[in-house]
C-alpha cells in the first residue's frame, strides 16, 4: 500500500493534513471526533480555506512517520475477501 508524504510529492495540491491522514488512514471525521472539534473545520484545513495548527501537523506526521516506518508485519495476509 503505497502512502505519500508531504516531502515526497511537493508539487501535490493536497494539503499536509490530507496527505497526513491518507498515510494513516484516517477520514476527516475520525480527526474531528480524536479532537473533539467540528468536522467542517477539519474539512476547512484539508482544502485550504484554514491553516492547521502546527502542533496538529506535527502530531499527524509523528504518527504518519512512525506509521511508514512500522508497516504490517512480513506475510501478513488479510481476512477481508
Amino acid at each position: 500500500m503505497l502512502k505519500i508524504y508531504p516531502e515526497e510529492f511537493k508539487n501535490t495540491s493536497m494539503t499536509q493534513i490530507a496527505i497526513y491522514l491518507d498515510a494513516l488512514g484516517w477520514s476527516p471525521r475520525y480527526l474531528a471526533d480524536i479532537l473533539e472539534v467540528n468536522e467542517r473545520g477539519v474539512w476547512r484545513w484539508m482544502n485550504g480555506q484554514n491553516d492547521t495548527p502546527e502542533r496538529i501537523l506535527s502530531w499527524l506526521k509523528l504518527l504518519a512517520d512512525f506509521h511508514k516506518a512500522h508497516p504490517l508485519p512480513d506475510g501478513w495476509v488479510s481476512e477481508k475477501p
